[in-house]
């Protein structure tokens, strides 16, 4: 995939967001309309480049070393590292980790923008903001753990991230901005908490491996082309029943079904707009949050859709050959630690059952 960007407008009017070129490309911003760093930037002998803020603290402006795997200090000089700049690593293929400390309360524009070999970021536990295309264009980026504090999550932050396949939205966050997951091919669960109220243009377009998706009941207007040509999404779930869905909001999305309650505007809206519309409830998926290392594989477990008692039931094999083996047998346990073998790449099996005895699946690959 080339890296094709098309520069956006700074400001959008929340009306319909036409795009242009091919279906390849993502709508990203480019670094060049990053502002440069104060003429107080200063080396240091870190290996990062940092400008001293006026309360003290510095920013990261640009990253000066060879290393792969990244760990961002916490102090440069004696003062705290609160903030990673526009553009500070951006365009660095060599890079494949990155880990931020807890001192740092803001990514900046473009901050990684088409790091494409980064593929793991273990994130500051107290970030704030995460600004417009802060991780875009990172094609190796398979999962990311935003954590509670963050307040601000802008548009592009993940788009072109097409090996992105789980994301938990921080429950503070209020909307799904404009692009923020466009071109994530690989995205297959978002979980979106109580508190959004809206889902911007292009949100979700071209996530081709969402299937399923279900909307918290805060949830009052889906704008045009949010899920434009979500191929394979079937079941989207929307509490709210007099939630506004724009006309082409599910443009190009194949056999979609609203599922939803019934008496309200928005099955009106559904059959206006010829969308197949449901009182019943979708199936359940799950949500899993994986990590692993030294031959262990944590997983915790979240279900969207359906209706719980959730129950789950886990199970693994080697990559490149065996059968599945058993890790846990149906049950309501949402947490647990899988001990492999020996390190390697793994294939995760994860069903739900819901209180309808409706059973769905998903495998992920490990690498431990």
């Amino acid at each position: 995939m080339k890296k094709a960007i098309i520069r956006k407008l700074s400001a959008l009017a929340m009306t319909l967001v036409m795009i242009t070129g091919t279906a390849a490309a993502v709508s990203v911003p480019t670094a060049a309309a990053a502002a440069k760093p104060a003429a107080s930037s200063a080396s240091s002998s870190t290996g990062f480049a940092a400008r001293t803020n006026s309360d003290g603290s510095v920013t990261i402006v640009r990253y000066l070393g060879k290393s792969r795997e990244v760990n961002i200090p916490s102090t440069i000089n004696g003062k705290r590292v609160t903030a990673i700049g526009s553009n500070a690593f951006a365009d660095n293929t060599s890079i494949t980790s990155v880990t931020i400390p807890s001192t740092v309360k803001t990514i900046g524009f473009n901050a990684f923008a088409f790091c494409t070999n980064l593929r793991k970021v273990t994130m500051s536990s107290n970030l704030r903001e995460l600004k417009t295309g802060a991780f875009s264009g990172c094609w190796s980026l398979e999962a990311i753990d935003l954590p509670d504090t963050l307040t601000v999550l802008e548009r592009n932050a993940f788009a072109g991230c097409r090996s992105l396949k789980v994301v938990f939205i921080p429950k503070k966050i209020t909307r799904i901005d404009f692009s923020l997951f466009e071109g994530c091919t690989s995205l297959r669960f978002v979980w979106l908490p109580s508190g959004i109220t809206e889902i911007y243009s292009n949100a979700f377009d071209r996530c081709t491996s969402l299937v399923s998706l279900r909307l918290p009941a805060s949830v009052k207007h889906i704008y045009g082309l949010a899920f434009v040509d979500c191929a394979n999404l079937r079941n989207l779930t929307i509490p709210n029943k007099n939630a506004f869905i724009d006309p082409i909001a599910l443009e190009r999305c194949g056999s979609v079904t609203i599922y939803g309650k019934s008496g309200g505007s928005l099955e009106k809206r559904a059959k206006q707009l010829g969308i197949p519309f449901s009182t019943k409830t979708a199936p359940a998926r799950s949500l899993a949050a994986i990590t692993a290392k030294n031959k262990t594989i944590n997983i915790k477990l979240k279900s969207v859709d359906g209706k719980g008692p959730y129950y789950y039931a886990v199970y693994y094999k080697r990559a490149d050959s065996g059968k599945f083996v058993s890790a846990q047998k149906f049950s309501t346990n949402d947490s647990l630690s899988v001990k492999v073998p020996k390190n390697g790449s793994y294939i995760l099996r994860v069903k739900v059952k819901d209180s309808s005895s409706r059973i769905t699946y998903m495998d992920y690959t490990v690498n431990v």
